[in-house]
């Protein structure tokens, strides 16, 4: 543009305002820029446009749905750790915009759940959609739930070849004679167990069984295996009693 220095420094001060472009036929491939587009005063010449012109490219608008993924930083308080996956309700948006953007969209991405210093419970907290490509909107709510469950740390240790205990008659044996145990629980807890602690029983007097009168005879049992703060599973989990 050429005019006064007066002129043109207003010009600077309050700038040009926006080219508006009729599109409305959904045709026109070409716009080429004149001065009856751009809003001058009247002591500035408009000399050229750079560039005098643009393309245009016309794509359809499409609506997709697609998933929405949560993810979490930071670490829980020592000692707990996050239980499965965290659940979003809901699971998809509906994300509308030019097809060659919406098309490739794999997912929306939730702003992270900070799950940093959390203990055992369940939290539910309510998270921003980050936003999506430019002119890419999303349709409807812009934010989903998020549920994370912070459990206590659990972790696990074999003891092999204990001995079942039974439980109600001296002569009884179990068969096999010996399982395997799997103990589960707070690392600290499972840490300082020892192998005689972790005693297999099968309780024949808790059987209804009548002794007194089956002197001889034959059963199978659960085995169980009593632990503070633990818990345990036996392989194989049931034995044949013989008396």
């Amino acid at each position: 543009v050429v005019g006064t220095t007066s002129a043109i420094d207003r010009l600077i001060q309050t700038g040009i305002s926006p080219a508006e472009l009729d599109l409305r036929d959904g045709t026109q491939e070409n716009v080429t820029f004149d001065k009856s587009m751009l809003s001058l005063p009247p002591d500035v010449e408009l000399r050229f446009v750079d560039p005098p012109s643009i393309n245009l490219e016309w794509q359809d608008v499409v609506t997709r749905t697609v998933p929405i993924q949560a993810s979490r930083a930071g670490q829980p308080a020592k000692g707990y750790e996050v239980k499965g996956t965290l659940e979003v309700e809901p699971k998809e948006v509906d994300m509308k915009g030019p097809a060659s953007l919406v098309e490739v969209l794999q997912f929306a991405r939730l702003a992270p759940f900070d799950v940093t210093g959390l203990t055992e419970g369940v939290y539910r907290r309510r998270l921003a959609i980050d936003d999506p490509p430019p002119r890419v909107r999303i349709l409807g709510s812009k934010s989903a739930t998020v549920t994370v469950v912070i459990a206590r740390r659990q972790t696990e240790v074999k003891f092999d070849h204990r001995a079942v205990e039974v439980v109600g008659l001296p002569h009884a044996r179990a068969v096999p004679a010996l399982v395997d145990v799997t103990v589960s629980g707070p690392p600290e807890i499972v840490a300082s167990l020892r192998a005689d602690q972790v005693v297999p029983r099968v309780d024949l007097a808790g059987a209804g069984i009548d002794l007194k009168s089956d002197t001889h005879g034959s059963t199978t049992l659960k085995v169980k295996v009593e632990l503070a703060n633990a818990e345990a599973e036996c392989q194989p989990p049931t034995v044949t009693v013989r008396w």
